[in-house]
C-alpha cells in the first residue's frame, strides 16, 4: 500500500514539474521578446543612456550632417509624430537636464526566473526528500490539474510548493543573473546631468535667461541691454573674454528664424556698395517697417571690392554671380527649416535654392564639435552660434581667438554650432528697441570704428 501511495505521489510530482517547466518557459520567452524591444526612447546611439551624444546625433541629423537608421529614427521620435524634428531634439535635451536616462527592462516579468531550475535533472534529487513534505499539499493539486491548463491563476499554485525543494540546489543561484545585468546601467544615469554639453546651468527655452554664475562671475560683467516682445527677445551682456579683453555677448530668441534672420546690404546700379553697418540696418528698418520694432545686427561677410567673397551671392532670394571673388571662403546661410547651414565655396545657386536660402554670408571656421581653447591669431571677432531652432548667441568684441570665442558660446550658452564672420576692423554690433527710430552701436572695433562693410546679418521683430 505504501508503495502505491509513494508512486502516486511521485507521478503527481513529475506532472507538476513538467507543467511548471512549460509555464515558466512561456514567461521566459515573453521576457526575452520584451527585453529585445526595451531600448529607451531618446537613446539614439543605443548605448543604454540618454546623454549628450544622443542629442548631438539628432542635431546633426536635422542639419543633414549625418543619417539615422530606421531603428534610430523611431527611437529619436520622442513626440511620436513619425518624424525627427527640433521638437524631438528639445525633448531629448530636457530628458538629459532633468536627469532622465536609460531604464532597465521591466521587472514584473523577471519573476519567472526559475527558468533554469525547471529541468528533468531535478527529479532524482526530489524523489526521496519531497515525498514526506508534499503529501498533505499535493493531493489538492491532483484534483485541480484538469482546470490548471485553461486558467493562468492555477499555474501559481505549484510554484510555492516546489520552490522550497529547489532552493538547496546550486542552479537557482544563477537565476538572478537576468535581473542583475541591466541594473548597473541606471547607476550611470546621473552622469548626463553632471556633464551636460553646456558646462553650466544655462538653458534657453522661449526667453533668453540670465547666464550661469560661471559667466556672471567673470570680470567686468554687466547686463547692458534687453528687449522683449511676443516674437523677438534679446539680452546683451558685457564681460571680459578668455584673454581678459572686453567683449559683448548677445542671447537672442526669435519666433520664426527663417523670416526673422536676414541680411542688410546696399546695391546701386546692380553692384554692391560697402557702407556703414548702422546705415544698412537703418535702411532695412525703413524698407521692412521696423521703425517701432526691435533689431540686433552684426557685420557679415568677408568681402573684396565691396562684394561678399563668394562666386554666388544671394540677397533677398536674388542670385548675383560674382566674378571678383579671390578667396575660397565657404558660406553660411539660414535654410527653410530654421537652421544655419555651411556651404562649400563652389556651391551652385540651384543647391542654395533647394534649401530655400534667401541670404548667404561669406564666413568660415564652422564648428559643431571639438570645442577647445587653441592658439591662433588674436584680433577683434564676430562669432555667431545657434543653440536650437529659435535661440541664438553672438560674440562681438576685442582681441580674441576664434576657437576661444566659439568654445565660450558652447560652454556658457549651449551653442551646438558656431561660425566666424568678418573680423578685425569690421567687427561691430548694433541694436534698437521699440522706442528708438535708429540703431545704436554697442561695439565697434576700436582699430577702425568707421569702417564700411559689405553686408550685415541681423535679427528683427516681426
Amino acid at each position: 500500500m505504501k508503495k502505491i501511495v509513494g508512486r502516486l505521489i511521485y507521478f503527481v510530482l513529475i506532472l507538476s514539474i513538467v507543467f511548471l517547466i512549460k509555464s515558466t518557459g512561456f514567461y521566459y520567452n515573453d521576457y526575452s521578446n520584451n527585453n529585445a524591444l526595451s531600448i529607451q526612447s531618446g537613446d539614439v546611439n543605443m548605448d543604454g543612456n540618454i546623454n549628450s551624444p544622443d542629442y548631438i546625433l539628432v542635431r546633426k541629423f536635422i542639419m543633414r550632417i549625418t543619417t539615422l537608421s530606421n531603428a534610430q529614427t523611431k527611437i529619436a521620435d520622442m513626440n511620436l509624430d513619425n518624424k525627427v524634428s527640433s521638437q524631438d531634439y528639445v525633448l531629448i535635451r530636457k530628458a538629459i537636464i532633468t536627469g532622465v536616462g536609460s531604464t532597465p527592462t521591466p521587472k514584473p516579468k523577471t519573476t519567472a526566473t526559475p527558468k533554469p531550475t525547471a529541468r528533468p535533472t531535478v527529479a532524482p534529487t526530489i524523489e526521496p526528500t519531497v515525498a514526506p513534505t508534499i503529501k498533505p499539499t499535493v493531493a489538492p493539486t491532483a484534483t485541480a490539474k484538469p482546470i490548471a491548463t485553461p486558467t493562468p491563476k492555477l499555474t501559481a499554485t505549484p510554484k510555492p510548493t516546489i520552490a522550497p525543494t529547489i532552493k538547496p540546489t546550486a542552479k537557482p543561484t544563477a537565476t538572478p543573473k537576468p535581473t542583475v545585468k541591466p541594473t548597473p546601467k541606471p547607476t550611470n544615469t546621473p552622469k548626463p546631468t553632471n556633464t551636460p554639453k553646456p558646462k553650466s546651468d544655462y538653458v534657453i527655452t522661449d526667453d533668453p535667461k540670465m547666464p550661469p554664475s560661471s559667466f556672471t562671475s567673470g570680470g567686468n560683467y554687466a547686463l547692458v541691454q534687453s528687449y522683449s516682445s511676443s516674437t523677438f527677445k534679446y539680452k546683451i551682456y558685457r564681460r571680459n573674454n578668455s584673454l581678459g579683453n572686453q567683449g559683448y555677448y548677445a542671447t537672442i530668441w526669435v519666433k520664426d528664424p527663417y523670416k526673422q534672420v536676414k541680411s542688410a546690404y546696399t546695391i546701386k546700379g546692380g553692384s554692391f556698395i560697402s557702407s556703414q553697418g548702422w546705415a544698412m540696418l537703418n535702411e532695412a528698418s525703413k524698407k521692412y517697417g521696423y521703425g517701432n520694432k526691435g533689431m540686433i545686427g552684426v557685420n557679415g561677410s568677408f568681402y573684396w571690392d565691396n562684394t561678399p567673397e563668394l562666386p554666388v551671392v544671394i540677397k533677398d532670394g536674388i542670385v548675383y554671380n560674382n566674378t571678383k571673388s579671390r578667396h575660397s571662403y565657404g558660406a553660411v546661410a539660414m535654410t527653410s527649416d530654421g537652421y544655419f547651414k555651411y556651404f562649400d565655396y563652389n556651391t551652385k545657386a540651384a543647391t542654395y535654392q533647394s534649401y530655400g536660402v534667401k541670404d548667404n554670408f561669406a564666413g568660415g571656421w564652422w564648428k559643431t564639435s571639438g570645442w577647445t581653447y587653441e592658439n591662433g591669431t588674436i584680433d577683434h571677432r564676430t562669432i555667431v552660434g545657434q543653440v536650437d531652432k529659435n535661440n541664438f548667441v553672438i560674440y562681438c568684441g576685442s582681441n580674441e581667438r576664434i576657437n576661444n570665442a566659439q568654445k565660450d558660446l558652447h560652454d556658457y550658452f549651449g551653442a551646438t554650432l558656431a561660425f566666424n564672420l568678418d573680423g578685425g576692423g569690421s567687427s561691430r554690433m548694433y541694436y534698437k528697441n521699440s522706442r528708438m527710430s535708429q540703431v545704436t552701436a554697442i561695439f565697434a572695433a576700436p582699430s577702425n570704428p568707421n569702417k564700411s562693410v559689405s553686408d550685415m546679418l541681423y535679427f528683427a521683430e516681426q
